[in-house]
């Protein structure tokens, strides 16, 4: 059976035709929605009375030649030579939401003064674990990013169109293909006029996030070399493949050397967090040289988790992919004395 489908998207006297497909032969009907779209249903072509019912499996930008939200069997018929073009719903959307948020932080910024006084009383409210998690995303994007970029948050603009009639409808998708301008701008506007004070809140969030990463670069009296630390450490395992490493930390000029899990620090590197720990019994030995150098937490209690700022090198096989710079230079320190002893 020829594979035209080119041929029967683009005809408009031609509304069923039949694809054989890799699993099955499959029946496809178009209905025309309006001037931009043609909805596309197909059924398992069955021989006899009894016949399956037609399921949506893509719609058809006519204009713009793109087939959006294909079904596996769909896509299977299309050819791979961009005659006609793929891709989804959401992807639209996602490209919505960011330009509203973009055109919403673009209008806020320009207007600060105004904002800041709007939201103070909001931002006063916000409790430390909210600030808290302002300053972590601050060094999560510092860690993970070779130029950290600080966004101002917009009012939850994109939850708000997830969860609207239009979303579900799809309506929006149209209007934005339709007009992506207009609309960008009468949702911005919509939400800016909704939102005054709580938009004034997320200005002086992002205002004291900017704050926090200039402190975090300039580093002043080494306050931030954590920080570092899992930037470098992260920097040196990123590219790795690998299901476990091997860490050497240091406490107390005492050595230690384990397997850990590599998935599980690259996320605590990724996620700001300072500290390792796993649950597997082979962790033991880790919590017992913690508890024989006498090593306390932040409140004072036995510590369990050992921090990367004592890691002193991790290899992976026979190969040192991490070294503490700092323990380098002790160790070189140690020698010259030794030389000079001698």
């Amino acid at each position: 059976m020829k594979n035209n489908f080119v041929e029967f998207i683009k005809d408009n006297d031609s509304n069923d035709q039949s694809f054989e497909t890799k699993y099955r032969n499959i029946k496809v009907h178009k209905e025309k929605y309006n001037d931009r779209f043609i909805i596309l249903y197909s059924k398992q072509e069955l021989k006899g009375l009894r016949q399956d019912d037609y399921e949506i499996v893509g719609y058809y930008d006519i204009i713009e030649n793109v087939l959006y939200n294909s079904s596996y069997q769909i896509s299977d018929i299309v050819p791979n030579d961009n005659s006609i073009l793929q891709n989804n719903f959401e992807n639209v959307i996602t490209n919505l939401c960011k330009e509203i948020d973009e055109y919403i932080s673009d209008f806020v910024i320009k207007n600060a003064e105004e904002y800041r006084e709007l939201g103070q009383e909001k931002y006063k409210e916000l409790d430390s674990w909210r600030k808290a998690g302002a300053t972590k995303e601050i060094e999560s994007n510092f860690i993970e990013d070779i130029v950290p970029i600080v966004k101002m948050a917009s009012a939850g603009s994109a939850y708000k169109i997830r969860y609207s009639e239009e979303y579900n409808n799809k309506n929006i998708i149209i209007d934005y293909l339709d007009n992506p301008k207009k609309l960008v701008e009468d949702y911005a506007v919509k939400f800016i006029n909704e939102n005054k004070e709580e938009l004034g809140k997320d200005l002086l969030v992002y205002e004291y996030q900017l704050e926090y990463l200039d402190k975090i670069k300039e580093n002043k009296d080494n306050e931030f070399d954590y920080i570092y630390t899992n930037k470098k450490i992260l920097e040196s395992i990123k590219d790795l493949d690998a299901k476990n490493i091997t860490i050497t930390i240091n406490y107390n000029n005492n050595e230690i050397t384990f397997k850990y899990d590599f998935n599980r620090l690259l996320s605590e590197l990724k996620n700001a967090d300072y500290k390792g720990y796993e649950y597997s019994s082979s962790y033991e030995k880790v919590r017992d040289f913690l508890k024989e150098n006498n090593i306390k937490d932040e409140r004072g209690y036995q510590e369990d988790d050992f921090k990367f700022a004592n890691i002193t090198s991790i290899t992976y096989g026979k190969k040192v992919i991490y070294q503490n710079e700092i323990s380098k230079e002790d160790k070189e320190l140690d020698n010259d004395d030794f030389d000079l002893e001698r």
